[in-house]
């Protein structure tokens, strides 16, 4: 005897799989579709997000993270998304499920744009690796760089009159348990190809 909640199981294990076996660049490009098609309005440009694949045994995401997050003054109150992630399998789009994450996710305007490429054209150039949250301050921009392979935090400041970068010291992160449990369906696992 199956219960509601073991056929619900059962079907998205059977969809995850399904989805699967499309391989990772036919996943992201499916995905980018439904992205297109649920939110027309926004203009997710794959040179400013790092797209990853990953899925367990009930589901098949895929997650965009911004490589540079950036906070203008005028929204220094706010809490702001960047990241965008898709569950193919029930195709929720994350974070627009709720009113108040759609109202605060960041679309970067010309002024802004403009902001970004002063600070990256004064500092670093930002890789897959790395999450870079910029702030704008009164005289300049306050850089926070995360490597998120060795866990290192790089700050520093560029000052908006002259564009010179004042570099703070470098700070080491320990991971906490990154290991899930191998007997959790749950499991998130990469898909490469």
């Amino acid at each position: 005897m199956f219960y509601r909640g073991q056929v619900a199981e059962e079907v998205a294990r059977v969809e995850a799989n399904k989805i699967k076996l499309l391989g990772k660049v036919a996943i992201i490009e499916l995905a980018n579709q439904r992205l297109k098609c649920a939110y027309p309005e926004l203009d997710i440009s794959p040179s400013d997000y790092h797209v990853t694949v990953q899925a367990n045994a009930f589901e098949v995401q895929v997650s965009y993270r911004r490589y540079i997050c950036y906070t203008p003054a005028r929204l220094k109150d706010k809490t702001l998304y960047y990241d965008v992630w898709g569950n193919l399998v029930d195709q929720n789009i994350s974070p627009f499920e709720s009113e108040f994450s759609r109202e605060n996710f960041f679309v970067e305007t010309e002024e802004d744009k403009k902001n970004i490429r002063f600070v990256v054209g004064n500092s670093w150039v930002p890789h897959a690796d790395n999450t870079t949250h910029i702030v704008e301050q009164d005289t300049c921009f306050s850089v926070v760089d995360k490597n998120l392979n060795d866990y290192g935090l790089f700050e520093w400041e560029v000052v908006k009159a002259t564009g010179e970068r004042i570099d703070h010291p470098w700070i080491s992160m320990t991971p906490a348990d990154l290991e899930p449990s191998p007997f959790n369906a749950y499991r998130w696992v990469p898909i490469y190809e």
